[in-house]
């Protein structure tokens, strides 16, 4: 996989970064909550339990969406992000932390992933099995000194 690092000088600039062609995101370990306060709210869990006013912390999930959910999820005050964009749907059954550290970029190439994005704060580190797509942003954004 291709790389690069990008300094963000807006928020705008986040959302400009990513492949409009490619519908179908996954965000890992997703924390909603940037805070550790408690949050109050309901809980649908699927279709078999609803909990209703409930209090909860330290959410987190998995999250599978396309562009329209990831431009609201980026509207949200979260510090850390882990995108991947793929050409297809994430499996249910494919599970990052369960993998082989060694066959991660085979097996995710395997089920579509073209681009990850690991957002921390104003930094981006951009991974991509597309060289041409890499070689557009280091055109278009400036890169972090190495």
């Amino acid at each position: 996989m291709e790389e690069i690092q990008i300094v963000l000088r807006t928020e705008e600039e986040l959302w400009e970064l990513f492949d409009k062609t490619l519908d179908h995101i996954m965000l890992d370990r997703l924390y909603p909550y940037a805070r550790q306060d408690w949050q109050k709210g309901s809980l649908k869990m699927g279709n078999r339990v609803n909990l209703e006013d409930v209090e909860f912390r330290y959410l987190s999930c998995d999250l599978r969406t396309n562009l329209k959910g990831l431009k609201s999820i980026l509207k949200l005050p979260i510090y850390g992000l882990r995108v991947f964009q793929s050409s297809k749907p994430w499996p249910s059954s494919l599970i990052l932390n369960r993998l082989n550290e060694g066959s991660v970029d085979k097996v995710l190439a395997m089920n579509g992933v073209r681009h990850f994005f690991a957002l921390s704060y104003e930094f981006v580190t951009i991974r991509s099995f597309d060289p041409q797509f890499i070689a557009r942003i280091k055109h278009n954004f400036e890169s972090c000194p190495k």
